[in-house]
């Protein structure tokens, strides 16, 4: 948004995951998407990130994003401090973009295609494209449509192996995050079923003691195959740091830790979604 006034140019921008000003936005498109918590929740990255966070703080979050300022949302929800991207990638399916073409005449962007560590459609098991768009000195990211000519490709999957997993990768995070739209998991709950499956597969000794040398290798093989995307640059690759990464997510901590580490423990302990929220119903 560009402001003139006497002679002096004034440019306010947006965050395109974690906008701010959302009451200024609700009032200027009528509520016709809800008003502020419906839009935060169901039009942002938010509901991505709020499944792992307590309810009371995703309402604190939410009146920050009703104001001018978001400055601390990404230091609250586990992003600033995590070796994962604090700026979100813009993304979209060249397959659903032409379906969108026959159907309305224009493209959209897809919120699901957002969330951190999806990189394929799951409708479409095609890799996503990211847009171009760059943000210039002092402002963000222009409202735009998704267009062809403004979209590259960052990943060459050539194996069909990788496109496979990334697609189930995107499927669990989907699912994950319908189930923790409807009630978010206790985060306390959620150590407890990691130290339970941790028990069953034999990583645990009778005296409580973790296994650690052989969860850790475990662990570091799971994900080798996920390193090469660079959104997952961030994740172990050495015994080290795997058997950190693993102390920290089984142990109650002070700080809020990533969704996408959570996320990657599910996929690395569980067979699928319904498992282990069978194990959370069952503590």
């Amino acid at each position: 948004v560009q402001l003139l006034s006497d002679n002096l140019t004034v440019h306010s921008g947006f965050q395109h995951d974690l906008p701010n000003r959302l009451a200024s936005f609700v009032a200027r498109t009528g509520g016709k998407l809800g008003d502020v918590r419906s839009v935060a929740l169901n039009h942002t990255l938010l509901s991505f990130y709020r499944a792992f966070i307590p309810a009371m703080e995703c309402s604190q979050i939410i009146e920050s994003m009703r104001e001018d300022s978001v400055v601390h949302s990404k230091m609250r929800l586990g992003i600033s401090r995590s070796r994962f991207r604090a700026h979100h990638p813009v993304k979209a399916c060249q397959m659903c973009m032409m379906d969108d073409m026959q159907l309305t005449g224009w493209a959209y962007w897809r919120l699901e295609h957002q969330y951190p560590g999806v990189w394929t459609c799951i409708k479409h098991s095609q890799p996503l494209l990211v847009a171009k768009l760059k943000e210039k000195e002092g402002q963000r990211l222009p409202w735009s449509l998704p267009r062809s000519n403004e979209l590259h490709e960052t990943h060459a999957f050539t194996s069909s192996d990788t496109l496979d997993r990334l697609n189930r990768l995107s499927r669990l995070i989907g699912d994950l995050v319908r189930i923790g739209t409807r009630e978010p998991f206790s985060v306390p709950s959620l150590y407890l079923v990691y130290q339970n499956a941790m028990k069953s597969r034999g990583w645990m000794t009778d005296s409580g003691r973790f296994r650690m040398k052989a969860a850790a290798s475990a662990f570091l093989e799971h994900i080798s195959w996920v390193i090469q995307v660079d959104e997952f640059n961030g994740l172990p690759q050495t015994s080290g740091e795997a058997n950190d990464m693993l102390v920290r997510m089984l142990r109650p901590s002070r700080t809020h830790v990533h969704p996408l580490q959570h996320i990657l423990m599910v996929d690395w302990l569980f067979t699928g979604p319904s498992k282990f929220k069978n194990q959370l119903m069952n503590l």
